[in-house]
């Protein structure tokens, strides 16, 4: 079963405080972040040498740099070395957080070297649970699935089921561990009893939660029980879709006859990347569709049947998808989602009659005959580009990934920028992937800008920006007058829509102060509407939602609305209902489509000290205050900045 299992304040004695679980409100000291950044990305030979350098400066090193050491080693496949180094630690160091670590490092050494009996033997006894900081990439998941079938062998199939939960969650950009756990959760689920399956339910949450109402509701149907199995399939259909688990939501439906839905009620198509590197965005957009009012509510209260089908980000498989979908008779597709398969199903739709509304940011599928729902970057970025003209900002320096993202984005400012107050000065470009970006931002420093625009995710932003602040480049709101006595430099950072998510929802940045993007939905508006959604979502899964998960619920509202009215139920119906260019309420404003095409309309967010929120009109903020004597400005890796 494990051979999945294992892949790879003061200056003072570096360390952490044991009790709190989150880095980011421990004050952790500027010397760990680098090293953690450098683990999780793997550079262990970059790991390597930022350790030695630190033993020599901290002798009196508690344990925090051995530990890291002997990471190292692991990576650079040094096995027996690191074997010896973490044995040692569990014996000498006094901090019991560092102690389990190195525990938890020596079970997956041991996994690595197909010694799966004697990883389980030594995590045997110990119940401690991972400490996510002191574990690097996919260190986190699987040590997670290592107790997960430590805790089955003792014969806590709950507690397995919980740790094997966390590990799919965790998996981050791995398939195959994703696959794995995903699995496992439901091999354990199957050993359940009735009873204890019920106790499961009450305590589980995301996918080990799906795993186990999958099982009992398969147990509900095969006792004749439909009432209580329908109830269930409420409650539990979020997280099995959430977490990817389509085909035994579609073995569900099966058992629950919904096959038979269109002759009792509207049927909807839904086609999106629920498996390969698409599939997190394809769960965004999901989690919105199931938002929608309940279109996974059975019972009577219940007026559309939804058809999901995965596209995989494949043009072939999104084809084919569309010919399903006919063929059960859907009155209408939403997705997908990327460019390509899009273009792909649109066509297809096109040949056979169907109202297909795409995500895509592209407006080349409206040439198939497909609506669009989707962002505009040329409307974010004039918005956004008229906001910041004529209040001092000028000069931009263009810092973007190397991605074709990157690249478009970059490309599109300067049209932008064209004719306009603002000029951009230059273009650096870096590697998305990097966790030191020390030499990157040294030669920025050396150039003359008063802003800088960043197409990239809020995590890469924020690294960013801390390495800036390493060079006293800091952030501030457009227009703000400086003292003569100050000696920080500031300058305004603009980025995209790509900016939106939990990490400057939830933490703000210190570095990010002031910052300024384009954003197509604000989870904070005020509308009753957006309220009611905002409420219902955050129940069901724990976390605000984004635009993504708000266009695809206004998407599916509409198709329902439109699939449950006598006048406009047909697909004909529905192609004219949008062709007309009715304008009704949506969450993120109003929504109609005018040509087909539909955006929604942005609005300015700037970042503050404790999160973002719109702005109407601009207003300058304060920057964050000034670092107190002694202290040094951090490099925060995207893997702390997670909830």
């Amino acid at each position: 079963m494990l051979t999945s299992v294992g892949c790879p304040g003061p200056r003072g004695p570096i360390g952490i405080d044991p009790t709190p679980k989150n880095p980011v409100d421990v004050g952790l000291e500027a010397d760990y972040l680098p090293l953690k950044a450098a683990g999780d990305a793997g550079e262990w030979e970059l790991l390597r040498s930022k350790v030695a350098a630190l033993q020599a400066e901290h002798p009196d090193d508690d344990g925090l740099l051995a530990l890291f050491e002997a990471r190292a080693a692991r990576g650079l496949g040094e096995q027996e070395r690191a074997a010896k180094l973490f044995a040692a630690l569990q014996q000498e160091t006094t901090r019991e957080d560092l102690r389990g670590a190195a525990r938890f490092h020596s079970a997956l050494l041991m996994a690595e070297r197909a010694q799966p009996e004697d990883a389980l033997a030594l995590l045997k006894g110990h119940d401690d649970e991972p400490d996510e900081r002191l574990l690097f990439g996919a260190d986190v998941p699987e040590s997670w699935l290592l107790l997960g079938e430590s805790r089955e062998r003792g014969g806590d199939t709950v507690g397995a089921l919980a740790a094997v939960g966390r590990a799919h969650e965790k998996s981050g950009e791995s398939e195959s561990i994703e696959a794995f756990a995903g699995a496992r959760l439901y091999e354990l689920s199957a050993t359940l009893s009735a009873e204890d399956l019920e106790e499961a339910l009450a305590e589980l949450t995301g996918a080990a939660r799906g795993a186990v109402g999958f099982e009992r509701i398969r147990g509900l149907l095969a006792s004749g029980d439909i009432a209580a199995a329908e109830a269930l399939w409420e409650s539990v259909a979020e997280s099995l879709l959430a977490s990817g688990q389509l085909q035994r939501t579609t073995e569900l439906e099966t058992l629950f006859h919904l096959d038979a839905a269109p002759n009792q009620r509207p049927l909807l198509g839904v086609i999106l990347p629920l498996s390969g590197s698409g599939r997190r965005m394809g769960r965004s957009v999901l989690a919105g569709i199931l938002q929608a009012q309940g279109v996974f509510v059975s019972g009577s209260g219940r007026r559309v049947t939804a058809v999901f089908k995965d596209s995989a980000s494949d043009p072939e498989q999104a084809r084919k998808a569309v010919e399903e979908l006919d063929a059960l008779g859907v009155t209408a597709i939403i997705g997908p989602l990327g460019t390509d398969t899009s273009m792909a199903a649109g066509e297809e739709a096109q040949k056979r009659g169907i109202p297909l509304i795409s995500l895509s940011l592209e407006r080349a599928v409206l040439e198939t005959g497909a609506f669009r729902l989707g962002l505009d970057p040329e409307k974010e970025l004039r918005t956004l580009v008229d906001e910041v003209s004529g209040r001092g900002t000028t000069r931009v320096l263009v810092l973007r990934p190397d991605t074709p993202y990157g690249e478009a984005l970059a490309q599109l400012f300067g049209d932008v920028c064209a004719g306009t107050a603002l000029s951009v000065v230059d273009e650096v470009t870096y590697d998305p992937s990097a966790a030191d970006f020390t030499k990157l931002i040294d030669k920025v420093s050396k150039q003359e800008f008063d802003s800088v625009f960043i197409p990239d995710s809020a995590e890469s932003v924020m690294l960013l920006a801390s390495f800036m602040a390493q060079k006293n480049i800091w952030s501030s709101a457009p227009g703000r007058e400086v003292s003569a006595k100050e000696k920080r430099r500031f300058v305004t950072f603009l980025g995209t829509s790509a900016w939106e998510g939990q990490a400057l929802q939830e933490r703000g940045a210190r570095y990010l102060v002031g910052a300024l993007f384009p954003s197509a939905y604000d989870a904070k508006g005020s509308s009753e509407e957006n309220q009611h959604f905002v409420e219902s979502f955050e129940r069901l899964f724990g976390r605000p939602p984004g635009i993504y998960e708000a266009m695809s619920y206004e998407a599916t509202r509409l198709l329902r609305d439109l699939s449950s009215s006598q006048t406009s139920g047909s697909r004909e119906g529905i192609t004219a209902a949008l062709t007309g260019e009715n304008r009704r309420a949506a969450v993120f404003g109003s929504l109609s489509f005018v040509d087909r095409d539909a955006s929604p309309a942005p609005v300015i967010m700037q970042v503050g000290d404790y999160g973002i929120a719109a702005l109407s009109p601009l207003q300058p903020l304060d920057v964050a205050a000034p670092l107190g004597e002694g202290e040094v400005p951090v490099a925060i890796p995207p893997s702390l900045l997670e909830p």
